[in-house]
């Protein structure tokens, strides 16, 4: 399941933004010099720099998954996951709800839902934990889309791929000193808002530098984020709360909050009747 999360995410973050800055609304080449050639923007430097990051990160991840299954695969104790797509392996809590592709299915699901109707929430109460730049190369949907493909999913693998190089010393530590699994459910929960925070105020340093507020947002944004990623034992729920912030964000700045009220409502009622049907009926039967 890491595998195919892992080609999704591939997916995500490097055709979709390469779809659009190619072919769509200007994208990376918007201007003609004096000899006829293309004059390349911010935008193209923005795509290289975070595609360059998202394969390190993401092959980064996968070798520390394959040293933990090296290590000790299969630890009922202290688990031998990242949390990448490992509900319920330690130190995320054992909610068989979420095993299995059903399980990953049910998750993204939920996290659309839940994280749309906060971010509905967030823009109708003007609250915001992050901003996001509206790319004037690309029409206000495209821009919205490029960002939120390319952006949440490779700053979300660089914090996984951070809190997974803590995660690997640790168990190294717990079965040297034989820790309780209480103890390193704990210590992993902590360390996860700890160091999700001072990933994401690294990361949004030069965009907020001097103003406090900002940062303080960003702290607890990415605390959050580091939160439910130990407890659902995945990247989905941290992902999607990602997406919908900065879709929210965006959409806040570019349509009436009454019509983005009444588009997430329709959207949400029929992800609900979806689930209803995939989990709630077919168990019934």
């Amino acid at each position: 399941m890491n595998l195919m999360l892992s080609v999704v995410l591939i997916a995500v973050f490097i055709l979709v933004p390469l779809f659009l800055g190619l072919g769509k609304s200007g994208g990376f080449a918007y201007s003609s010099g004096a000899n006829g050639t293309a004059s390349f923007n911010f935008l193209l430097f923005q795509f290289i720099f975070y595609q360059t990051l998202g394969p390190i990160f993401l092959v980064g991840m996968l070798i520390l998954l394959v040293i933990e299954i090296v290590i000790r695969a299969g630890d009922s104790k202290y688990g031998s996951s990242l949390l990448f797509n490992s509900p319920g392996d330690p130190p995320a809590p054992k909610i068989k709800y979420f095993f299995g592709w059903k399980g990953v299915t049910k998750l993204l699901l939920i996290s659309i839902i839940i994280f749309s109707l906060l971010g509905m929430y967030a823009a109708y109460s003007n609250i915001a934990f992050t901003d996001v730049i509206v790319l004037q190369q690309f029409s206000s949907t495209d821009s919205l889309v490029f960002s939120g493909s390319l952006i949440p999913a490779i700053e979300n693998l660089g914090a996984f791929f951070f809190f997974g190089l803590f995660l690997l010393f640790l168990r190294v530590i717990a079965r040297k000193v034989k820790m309780s699994h209480e103890a390193f459910t704990v210590i992993s929960v902590v360390a996860a808002i700890i160091l999700f925070s001072l990933y994401g105020v690294i990361l949004h340093q030069l965009v907020y530098a001097g103003n406090e507020t900002a940062i303080l947002s960003v702290l607890a944004f990415w605390g959050i984020m580091g939160i439910i990623s130990v407890l659902s034992g995945s990247f989905i729920p941290g992902w999607i709360l990602h997406i919908m912030n900065n879709l929210y964000l965006g959409l806040d700045k570019l349509y009436p909050v009454d019509s983005i009220i009444a588009i997430t409502i329709v959207i949400d009622v029929v992800l609900i009747i979806l689930y209803l049907l995939l989990f709630v009926r077919g168990k019934k039967r």
